[in-house]
């Protein structure tokens, strides 16, 4: 019964209507009473997001009738981080995409590592950090000292005042209560912030809050608009609506590789932008699946798939794809669906074999457990069901997946969609534009030929 109705619960639950009456709720509460719009922001000094986030913030104070309630975090969720050391180490990479991307400053010190990150200083900076917000220092003062700490600049100072403050030990307990308070309201990521019922986890989703301030009509004059869309205007405009980019078939060049999961929500949308790559232009597409993290023994806490999934609602929304009404295929679904990947391969259907799974689940609610649904996404792929249900019990994508895992792991990535085209590799579907920067290097240095297509 509980895969019956949940599709239908989860299709609710992401419904424009219901969002929709949730901020008509919040808006109508705080003009009651009479409040300011306020944002929530959760900032961790050595988390290289909140870094970047401190330096997107000032444009939003700037542009926007808000205010801000900085808090900041002492800990992690480890129930939330089922890789930690992986996690830091991708941080530290991801986050130069982002500045890079935006502008920002992000220069870690070259000894710089979360794993074995100056314990000493740590508690110093954070509560110098979050006594400097208490105070009203302005984002320019507060990005300073995570400037410092990166950079393991005046080390000592914050560690002296510290030691001299009669305060530290209250704020190192308020530390420990942010942290908290972030968990209770149901989130667990640092470089969040919090608007009236809705999260944003760092810049890249700031476009999503600024869209919802501008319908808010909260902007300080009217010809404000979305500034932090940059990864979103690169895949659009190159690829969907650019029309210098012919269509082309380029001859000796690697593929992109997509590591890939039938349950992933992110993989969805993900495999939806790798083949409006490959196609425009005109490399192959390697697709590579994995099993979901929880079918390797690996957690995925309620309060961190709700996140996902509604973030992915947002992000499929923008982006125009459909999505919301799941029937999740962990366990059965999914190894149905590798046990027909020979079979698509073999007759040339593999990548709408996978669209059309990725579209069943994730948006048609279409059971994949079930010989009726399967049934559904085999011939909306263009196989044939009467053949296709002969090898539902083969076996042999085990060891693919088992080989493409190993693969992932041995690069220092562990969860997907993760992209690769020659020696850059990139974790999360919103990442798309640093594979699209490496393919047109590609085509400018390239001995490669390129012929039109019929």
């Amino acid at each position: 019964m509980k895969k019956v109705i949940q599709p239908y619960l989860l299709r609710a639950i992401s419904s424009d209507v219901l969002r929709d009456g949730r901020r008509k709720f919040h808006r109508l509460l705080r003009r009651l009473t009479n409040r300011k719009a306020c944002i929530n922001v959760y900032l961790k000094v050595d988390d290289p997001y909140s870094y970047l986030l401190v330096q997107a913030l000032p444009s939003i104070e700037k542009r926007f009738n808000v205010e801000f309630s900085a808090n900041v975090i002492y800990s992690l969720q480890e129930d939330m981080f089922p890789e930690p050391e992986l996690w830091a180490k991708h941080a530290l990479v991801d986050a130069n995409y982002v500045a890079s991307l935006y502008h920002f400053k992000f220069l870690p010190h070259p000894n710089k590592s979360q794993s074995a990150i100056d314990v000493a200083h740590y508690d110093a900076y954070a509560i110098h950090l979050q006594d400097r917000i208490d105070q009203g220092d302005s984002w320019q003062a507060l990005l300073r000292i995570f400037e410092d700490y990166w950079q393991s600049r005046n080390a000592n100072e914050p560690y002296r005042q510290m030691k001299q403050s009669k305060n530290a030990d209250a704020l190192k307990i308020k530390l420990k209560e942010n942290s908290n308070s972030l968990s209770q309201q149901g989130h667990y990521l640092p470089a969040t912030l919090y608007f009236e019922g809705e999260w944003y986890w760092g810049v890249d989703r700031l476009c999503h809050l600024e869209e919802r301030l501008l319908h808010e009509n909260l902007g300080k004059l009217p010809t404000i608009h979305v500034v932090f869309d940059r990864s979103y205007l690169n895949i659009q405009s190159s690829i969907i609506h650019n029309a210098a980019l012919p269509s082309v078939k380029v001859e000796n060049v690697p593929p992109i590789e997509l590591f890939w999961s039938a349950r992933s929500p992110y993989s969805y949308i993900a495999l939806y932008k790798a083949i409006y790559l490959a196609n425009a232009y005109g490399v192959p597409l390697n697709v590579k699946p994995v099993l979901p993290m929880m079918m390797r023994g690996l957690d995925v806490p309620k309060k961190k798939a709700l996140y996902i999934f509604l973030d992915t609602t947002r992000e499929a929304r923008k982006l125009g794809i459909e999505y919301g009404f799941v029937a999740d295929p962990l366990g059965p679904g999914v190894e149905r669906c590798y046990s027909l990947l020979r079979f698509a391969r073999e007759r040339g259907r593999y990548l709408e074999y996978l669209l059309a799974f990725a579209q069943g689940v994730n948006a048609k609610g279409i059971r994949a457990d079930t010989n009726e649904g399967m049934k559904r996404i085999v011939e909306q792929a263009g196989l044939n069901w009467t053949e296709a249900k002969c090898h539902l019990s083969d076996s042999h994508w085990k060891e693919e997946v088992v080989s493409n895992q190993q693969e992932m792991y041995a690069f220092g990535n562990w969860g997907v969609p993760i992209f690769r085209y020659k020696n850059t590799m990139v974790w999360g579907q919103d990442r798309m534009y640093v594979i699209e920067r490496e393919l047109r290097d590609a085509m400018r240095t390239s001995p490669v030929s390129i012929h039109q297509l019929d």
